[in-house]
């Protein structure tokens, strides 16, 4: 997220990475599509939410295992 904020086409230039270049083009079309940015945004927002969702529910799994691990030795 830094790097598409703050990068400039003088900085991919710059590089020598192939990776870094072919994103960068991918980031200034980004940049100059209001519409293609605001959803870059939500989907990065889902994904986001989907991660914090799965996260919570194998953090509700991992105790579930625990308490009946527990219940099993008493």
């Amino acid at each position: 997220l830094r790097y598409f904020e703050n990068s400039t086409q003088a900085q991919a230039e710059r590089s020598e990475s192939e990776h870094i270049q072919a994103m960068h083009k991918i980031v200034e079309a980004v940049r100059s599509s209001e519409e293609i940015g605001v959803k870059y945004m939500q989907e990065w927002e889902e994904r986001m939410l989907e991660r914090q969702k799965a996260h919570e529910e194998g953090a509700d799994e991992q105790k579930k295992a625990i308490a009946l691990e527990m219940k099993r030795e008493g």
